[in-house]
């Protein structure tokens, strides 16, 4: 299941393809024995979706464009507070492993208690609410959707105006939070590395090192990003808690130090990657996709030259 375009393909049908592929990786995942890994992969092909819409969405009518976002939305709603919930619990023990030195071996009892306790909980109505079934009903109806989706224009034309529509507000998120770092600007700011991230991939075998490149930038700045909003979240699950009154200064001065590192690692490497204006940036990009097809045009002239002549 190729994540990616293929030259002997119109948008249109690879569009389809992709999107019917991941909507299936997403079926069996939600099938999964291992609740908590099934949830996530779930949560990743709907990203991925997403940002498949938002790649062709000036070739798809605004209604119809505006339905199936909120669909997938809502879809990944059924399975955030069940992920959130895992989240937390993992960021304390990464936050704990980071600073293994500066701290206790039992350190944090009271709130790793409350976290597991809250894993439970949300495990329990995650499946009193039978989200996976709901899930599966809107995946399903996102396929019909996807089946017969049109799309008028091919080539670079279909799909320019949704990279540089990923480019263009992920160096707008950039700025605003390279102004203020506040957890709202770097939440929405990773939300556009990860659109242009999947639409990176999409595009790989157009110039596979260059490509390549690219994606392991957006990668990196999506974690480094995505570790600081679970911190966030790990701050929201024990704030106020009476639990873990005493532990809870101790947390917040280690949260602060090592969001302080990702922030400054995630807003050094923007910096850097979003220093194009976005006209450079899609006719780069744009360049890659002619040479590549200029390529398969080669390449059938070659193959038409080699046949053998019919008398």
């Amino acid at each position: 299941m190729a994540f990616h375009f293929k030259r002997k393909e119109s948008i249109q049908k690879a569009i389809r393809r992709i999107a019917q592929e991941r909507i299936e990786r997403a079926l069996a995942a939600l099938q999964s024995r291992d609740k908590l890994e099934g949830i996530h992969r779930v949560r990743m092909e709907i990203k991925k979706l997403r940002s498949l819409l938002r790649l062709v969405r000036s070739q798809i009518d605004r209604h119809a464009y505006d339905r199936e976002t909120r669909a997938l939305w809502q879809a990944a709603n059924y399975l955030s507070a069940p992920r959130d919930a895992h989240v937390t619990f993992k960021a304390l023990n990464e936050l704990m492993a980071h600073f293994n030195r500066q701290i206790f071996t039992h350190a944090f009892e009271s709130v790793k208690h409350v976290l597991r306790q809250r894993c439970r909980e949300e495990a329990a109505r995650y499946d009193k609410l039978s989200s996976p079934r709901a899930v599966a009903g809107i995946l399903r109806e996102l396929s019909y959707f996807f089946k017969e989706l049109r799309i008028q224009a091919n080539g670079w034309q279909a799909i320019c105006p949704g990279v540089n529509w990923s480019y263009s507000r992920g160096r707008c998120c950039c700025a605003a939070a390279l102004e203020d770092p506040s957890p709202e600007n770097l939440h929405q700011w990773r939300k556009r590395v990860k659109d242009l991230w999947y639409q990176v991939l999409l595009l790989r075998p157009v110039w596979p090192e260059q490509m390549c490149a690219m994606a392991g930038e957006l990668k990196t700045l999506s974690e480094r990003l995505g570790d600081d909003h679970d911190l966030v979240l790990l701050s929201q699950a024990v704030a106020g808690n009476h639990r873990c009154e005493k532990e809870l200064e101790a947390l917040g001065r280690l949260i602060a130090v090592q969001q302080q590192e990702l922030r400054s690692a995630a807003l050094g490497l923007g910096a850097r990657f979003y220093v194009d204006k976005p006209r450079v940036f899609r006719a780069r990009l744009g360049r890659y996709w002619e040479l590549w097809c200029s390529e398969k045009r080669k390449f059938r002239r070659v193959v038409r030259s080699t046949l053998p002549v019919r008398i």
